[in-house]
């Protein structure tokens, strides 16, 4: 499934299921109560965990970012080149001009 709850939003959720947990086993006192809190709860914890809502997803709505999309223009170096091109600039040149003489 497509991910569509936030961040922010998955860690009010975690937040809420834990107060309804609490509710359930401390507070509410008749077997329908716990039961329907207990539900609600496992229900937004795993929500939470998976970042996904079905409720979400019919109403094609998501509270998540849209993620950047990946670089249009590629590179012609090789990696292994950029790498040493980067070293060299780090390294002290007399090091360097005793190594190439």
């Amino acid at each position: 499934m497509k991910k569509n709850v936030s961040i922010q939003e998955a860690h009010i959720r975690t937040l809420v299921a834990i107060i309804l947990l609490l509710l359930a086993l401390f507070i509410i006192n008749n077997a329908v109560g716990r039961i329907l809190f207990a539900v609600l709860a496992a229900i937004l914890a795993g929500t939470a965990f998976f970042h996904t809502c079905p409720l979400y997803t019919l109403m094609d709505k998501s509270t998540r970012e849209q993620e950047p999309e990946a670089a249009t223009e590629p590179t012609n170096t090789p990696p292994a080149l950029e790498s040493a091109d980067m070293l060299k600039d780090t390294v002290p040149e007399e090091i360097v001009e005793k190594e190439v003489a």
